[in-house]
């Protein structure tokens, strides 16, 4: 049913380039095709549309009187993504994209829409047939001289790695911040990067204003802790929809801790540092909105202490503090 309803769609499209198919000999084309490991190549492609239509030879690059089709094919988070463009000797471009869960499918798509371009009585399905014979270049020189095919041309380069953006909103519950637990939103901005290998990671870029409060018989204390948060994930593991990324971070910021209703009044502001670790777990859904849960612990590098009175400590910073989040947020290719 999904191959049914993207022929449906490109139909339409592909209406005024069938018309001039279906009394055109067949068609000379040139293949400039480029995919990452794992996926068919060129060959593989080259036979997927040879399966469907009679009416293309395809040539070596330089051949005259061709139609070029430029054939990219990239992974993605959620599978792969092709793009197939489509110029000839007329001044129009043909350009379509294709994103599936699997490299087959996306080849298998674009195969059908590159034949459809040239037949529009392709078939929906490859049809098994022997391995064609390559095919020759149009005769461009005086018959005296023998025809010399130009050099092949090298796959163009393709980027190593796929990025990703992510802004997301995250409501965490974090100890150490004050004797209590305490609640406070965090704002990130995290990029992604995926090496055609598979092998994922990221970092990410967050902020946060958290505030808690301590008592004592005597009086009573304020805690106002602003920090920015940078952490990075090394791998990310993927099960379908769900990913796993565990990360290290470092945090820093101040502290602004203030005395109520004590004689003498005082605000101390402090440098705040911590290092720590939390893992994460995310569903993505629809390629674009994730949700996530995530838990860790941090180490204080700097271990203040807040008294009333020199006897009376009513806050030291712990050496070690957990907590815990769930957030929501968007990706964005």
């Amino acid at each position: 049913m999904k191959r049914l309803a993207l022929v449906v769609g490109l139909l339409g499209a592909l209406s005024e380039r069938s018309a001039r198919a279906q009394t055109a000999p067949p068609a000379v084309v040139v293949l400039d095709y480029s995919a990452p490991a794992g996926c068919p190549d060129a060959n593989g492609f080259r036979q997927q549309v040879l399966g469907r239509t009679q009416r293309v030879s395809f040539a070596e690059p330089g051949a005259a009187r061709t139609i070029v089709w430029q054939v990219d094919i990239a992974a993605t988070s959620g599978g792969s993504q092709g793009t197939l463009r489509v110029t000839d000797a007329q001044p129009s471009t043909l350009e379509r994209s294709v994103k599936a869960t699997s490299c087959e499918q996306v080849v298998d798509a674009l195969a059908l829409v590159a034949s459809l371009s040239v037949d529009p009585e392709a078939s929906l399905a490859p049809r098994a047939q022997p391995k064609p014979a390559p095919a020759t270049a149009p005769q461009t020189v005086p018959a005296t001289s023998p025809a010399t095919a130009p050099p092949p041309r090298r796959p163009r380069s393709e980027s190593v790695s796929a990025t990703r953006l992510s802004l997301g909103l995250t409501l965490t519950g974090r100890a150490g911040i004050a004797p209590q637990l305490a609640w406070a939103p965090r704002l990130s901005l995290g990029l992604s990067f995926r090496s055609l290998s598979g092998h994922a990671w990221g970092l990410a870029l967050s902020a946060t204003q958290v505030r808690g409060n301590a008592a004592l018989d005597i009086g009573q204390a304020d805690f106002t802790w602003s920090l920015a948060r940078l952490e990075l994930f090394p791998v990310r593991a993927t099960y379908g929809h769900w990913r796993l990324e565990p990360a290290a971070f470092v945090e820093g910021g101040q502290l602004r801790a203030r005395g109520i209703a004590v004689s003498p009044a005082a605000e101390v502001r402090r440098p705040a540092l911590w290092v720590g670790a939390l893992g994460r777990l995310s569903f993505l859904a629809f390629d674009l909105l994730w949700f996530a849960l995530e838990a860790g612990a941090s180490a204080s590098l700097l271990r203040d202490r807040f008294y009333l009175f020199e006897n009376a400590t009513i806050f030291r910073v712990p050496a070690i503090a957990g907590y815990a989040g769930a957030g929501v947020g968007l990706e964005f290719l």
